[in-house]
């Protein structure tokens, strides 16, 4: 079964947290703290359940840096997108210790 959220995992950086401010202003999300993209370990959530974004400024297991650099690029109709790796991915999976992971590290043949 797939997850309905969309999650995106961000640098903190004060440059990148700029940008996603931005991006969500686009999107009609007016008067955002950029701070909550600057502090290590938070969970922005915004939508209702099915239907939910959730930006995270930390994951289990690995580093941002780490990710990006060994991310995938994505074709998504028109656009290409940064996708952590599945090996990443199952490092974090594995590292999360929830029950919800490890039934989707099954699922990927993990």
């Amino acid at each position: 079964m797939a997850t309905d959220d969309i999650y995106f995992y961000v640098g903190t950086s004060e440059e990148n947290a700029n940008r996603i401010v931005d991006a969500l202003s686009d999107f009609g999300f007016d008067s955002i703290d950029k701070n909550l993209f600057v502090t290590p370990e938070n969970v922005v959530r915004m939508g209702v359940a099915s239907l939910r974004v959730e930006v995270l400024t930390r994951i289990s297991g690995v580093s941002f840096d780490h990710c990006y650099a060994n991310r995938k690029m994505v074709q998504i109709e028109e656009l290409k997108v940064p996708m952590i790796s599945i090996d990443d991915l199952r490092i974090n999976k594995k590292a999360s210790g929830r029950k919800k992971d490890e039934a989707d590290l099954e699922n990927l043949g993990y």
